[in-house]
């Protein structure tokens, strides 16, 4: 064999090695872009489920914009009804009849809100949308069913001349019985308040995957 021979080995063994060094950097630089893909495609999880546990909970906190004892807004509505009775009080009374639209709620306003949010966010892994989605849809559900039920009987009842003489009385047994049915639907305050802190453990148990202590 020549020399020219064994150049030529030589120069196709440095193309061999130079192609393999290729190809490991290659390969180094897309892991290093993957994990770096990954790490902030989980920092971006991590966020949304801190958002959301924040925001479900905020309803319950006497300090919050979102407190749930300043969103029924029931004694506003009775309120605005009885105006719009006493507006009209000859003409109801004389007709038997007191039609009229039930406002939504500031409450049901942001559940909606929050159920359009979390069906679409990305990042909400689907385990625990399934679980919030569910519970913000049945209360959404029965919170308007039962405030549509009780306004309109509550028209109904000053139609027929009841409770005209306790008007500005008359939100404390209205709220009575909303918050009663409430309970026997499985939606009282408390009872929402144990199925958020339910969704929060779940949401703990979920970001104790991304704790570099518990999983070293």
């Amino acid at each position: 064999m020549s020399i020219d021979d064994y150049s030529k080995i030589a120069q196709i063994g440095f193309y061999l090695v130079m192609a393999g060094v290729a190809i490991l950097t290659y390969l180094k630089a897309k892991n290093t872009l993957l994990n770096s893909v990954n790490t902030e495609y989980h920092k971006h999880v991590i966020n949304s489920l801190i958002k959301a546990s924040d925001s479900l909970f905020s309803e319950f906190e006497e300090d919050s914009d979102h407190y749930w004892l300043n969103a029924m807004k029931t004694k506003e509505t009775i309120a605005e009804v009885n105006q719009e009775f006493l507006d009209n009080k000859a003409q109801i009374l004389e007709q038997g009849e007191f039609h009229g639209g039930v406002p939504v709620s500031p409450l049901q306003q942001r559940l909606m809100s929050l159920i359009r949010e979390y069906k679409s966010d990305p990042f909400l892994p689907e385990e625990i949308r399934s679980k919030i989605i569910d519970l913000l849809q049945n209360r959404f559900e029965v919170q308007h069913s039962i405030n549509f039920t009780e306004i309109t009987e509550y028209r109904n009842s000053l139609a027929q001349g009841k409770y005209i003489e306790t008007l500005e009385s008359n939100y404390g047994w209205v709220s009575n019985n909303i918050n009663q049915q409430l309970y026997e639907r499985g939606c009282g305050v408390s009872q929402i308040e144990d199925a958020v802190h339910q969704i929060r453990l779940d949401i703990k148990s979920y970001l104790e995957k991304f704790n570099p202590l518990k999983n070293a």
